[in-house]
């Protein structure tokens, strides 16, 4: 098992309730957005271990994808993808 010395980044994210399903790490390393099963994306500073951003949604979510631009979220969630932006959620069944 790797020890905090064998790694880039040692740090626990506390916040999410339930599971963490999915993890991403923004092009510019600056954020990482997990999803969870508790119904919530969080967004953390990587530098910091801060958390920025809450989104709750309607239930768990089980995958999720950044954009390249690092302004879009897809989110998969049981029976609907979401798709989150700076201003605005948009929900595809």
């Amino acid at each position: 098992m790797a020890q905090c010395h064998d790694i880039l980044y040692c740090n626990t994210l506390q916040g999410h309730t339930r599971a963490v399903n999915a993890i991403a790490i923004s092009g510019d390393e600056e954020w990482l957005i997990s999803g969870s099963a508790d119904g919530t994306v969080r967004t953390w500073s990587l530098d910091t271990g801060i958390l920025h951003d809450v989104i709750d949604l309607p239930g768990p979510v089980t995958d999720l994808v950044l954009s390249l631009s690092n302004s879009t979220v897809a989110l998969a969630m049981p029976g609907m993808i979401v798709i989150h932006r700076a201003l605005a959620h948009q929900y595809v069944c």
